[in-house]
């Protein structure tokens, strides 16, 4: 349920008077939320004087506790952002019996608890807050964030939540200005331009004599081209040459 729900099930006019929500708004907004957010309103024993919002972000839960300060409508409201790794939920226990259900759970020091068709909303809620807890499942975004991602590219759920990444297309090009695409940044690339053909690789070129494949016969050489090789040839060294007379023959008495 959304706050403007509660304020219409609220269990006095003055619990959420326009001057309650003026304070409480604001707190909402500042710590993540909508003006007017998904949350559970818990009144507790004296809802004329006191009761706690929460409201579950992106980053965590949001708790605020208001407090009426006097029959005018003058409120003051305390809110904290509790991330998802640091809030503290009990086990989620419900029990049945004659055709009633009846549900009791603690979310950090406030008890949530209820009959029936309040007691599926509980556990409906608190099974949001242990998704976000385990990191299965983000809480909904607002639904101006979801037609943004929508007009990008991303898929988009029939319940409201993203569950695939934006395809951005190639920065090959230029948006028309003015247009939505310029406005964030992406370009309009043709279809038959971003398509290029392939490109045949090219084999290096084989020196004279050099290897061939097994299955293919070397190419014959010209004459005059291995006459040209032949007149860069380099005789071996004097030193590499094989002396002509024979090794000395050992000494006696040596092996």
């Amino acid at each position: 349920m959304r706050l403007s729900e509660w304020r219409k099930a609220a269990p006095s006019k003055e619990s959420m008077g326009t001057r309650v929500l003026a304070v409480l708004e604001p707190v909402l907004v500042d710590l993540g939320a909508e003006a007017d957010p998904e949350c559970w309103v818990a009144w507790g024993d004296d809802p004329e004087v006191r009761y706690s919002v929460l409201a579950p972000t992106i980053a965590g839960l949001i708790a605020v506790a208001v407090r009426l300060l006097d029959s005018d409508g003058n409120a003051r409201a305390n809110g904290k952002l509790i991330r998802w790794p640091k809030l503290l939920v009990s086990e989620l226990a419900i029990e049945a019996s004659g055709g009633r259900r009846m549900v009791g759970v603690q979310v950090e020091n406030i008890v949530l608890k209820g009959i029936d068709a309040e007691a599926d909303r509980v556990c409906e809620f608190v099974r949001t807050l242990i998704a976000g807890i385990d990191d299965r499942k983000p809480v909904p975004v607002p639904i101006a964030v979801v037609r943004e991602a929508a007009e990008a590219g991303a898929v988009v759920e029939k319940d409201g939540w993203t569950s695939a990444s934006v395809h951005r297309p190639q920065q090959s090009g230029c948006a028309e200005p003015g247009t939505d695409a310029h406005n964030r940044g992406l370009a309009l690339v043709p279809a038959a331009e971003s398509a290029s053909p392939p490109v045949a690789p090219v084999a290096p070129p084989r020196p004279p004599g050099g290897p061939t494949p097994e299955n293919q016969e070397p190419e014959p050489v010209p004459e005059a081209e291995l006459e040209s090789v032949r007149s860069e040839w380099v005789g071996p060294h004097p030193t590499e040459e094989l002396p002509d007379r024979d090794p000395k023959p050992p000494r006696p008495g040596m092996p």
